[in-house]
């Protein structure tokens, strides 16, 4: 199972744990150089880094995490605590475990990935059927 898949699923597996709230947000990330738009998020540029999509990624998730449950949520759900906590359990990602073995790994896509991640309203993480986009399943092929 490749990152970004891993990714995905550990993000499904928390949010089907939690019900709906009012919280509303657009996560986070700090993104990387100039492809930070204006508000903040990543523009979608390919990440020809494997290890910048594993940054980008650990931000996008946690940013989501963080910003749309509340902390009551996500202690009684087994999520982190705090953005910290939740980047070092997404510190696993590295260039060589990306993709698995035979796949290659595409930068348009991974840049659409986490774009598609960050602009995941709170609304829809918070839903059991959340899905991120399909650029995520197109990282490794």
């Amino acid at each position: 199972m490749t990152y970004a898949t891993r990714t995905a699923t550990a993000l499904l597996a928390l949010l089907f744990a939690c019900g709906s709230g009012d919280e509303d947000g657009t996560g986070g990330g700090d993104g990387e150089g100039d492809s930070v738009g204006a508000d903040g998020g990543y523009t979608g540029d390919p990440i020809d880094d494997a290890q910048d999509f594993c940054s980008l990624m650990a931000d996008a998730v946690c940013g989501k995490l963080m910003t749309c449950f509340t902390a009551a949520e996500r202690s009684a759900n087994g999520m982190p605590a705090t953005e910290a906590e939740c980047l070092d359990q997404q510190s696993d990602c590295s260039p060589d475990n990306v993709c698995d073995s035979g796949q290659s790994y595409d930068a348009t896509s991974a840049g659409a990935c986490v774009a598609e991640y960050q602009s995941s309203s709170c609304e829809d993480v918070r839903s059991p059927s959340f899905e991120p986009g399909p650029a995520c399943s197109a990282v490794c092929q």
